[in-house]
C-alpha cells in the first residue's frame, strides 16, 4: 500500500475561524483556537500515527521545528508561541 498525502493552504483574516476549521478537518483538536489572536505564525503540520510534525514560520525565515507526541503537547505549545 502506498502513502498518499494532502497539502491544504487555508487563508483568512484574523479571528475568522481558520483554526477551528483546521481542527475539525482533521478530527483533532490541536490549533488552539480563541476570541482573540491566537496562531500569529504560518504552522505547517504532518501527522502520522505515533507523531505530529510542527514547522514553524514566522516572516518568510523557518522559525523552528519541532515533534510532539500528543495533540495536548502540540495545542500547548502553539499557544505560548511568542
Amino acid at each position: 500500500m502506498t502513502e498518499k498525502s494532502l497539502s491544504i493552504a487555508v487563508v483568512g483574516t484574523t479571528s475568522s475561524g481558520k483554526s477551528s476549521f483546521i481542527n475539525a478537518l482533521c478530527g483533532r483538536f490541536i490549533l488552539p483556537v480563541g476570541v482573540q489572536e491566537t496562531t500569529r505564525s504560518m504552522i505547517e503540520m504532518i501527522h502520522t500515527p505515533n507523531n505530529l510534525f510542527i514547522s514553524i514560520e514566522n516572516e518568510g525565515t523557518l522559525w523552528k521545528k519541532i515533534t510532539l507526541p500528543t495533540d495536548l503537547k502540540a495545542r500547548e505549545y502553539l499557544q505560548n508561541l511568542p
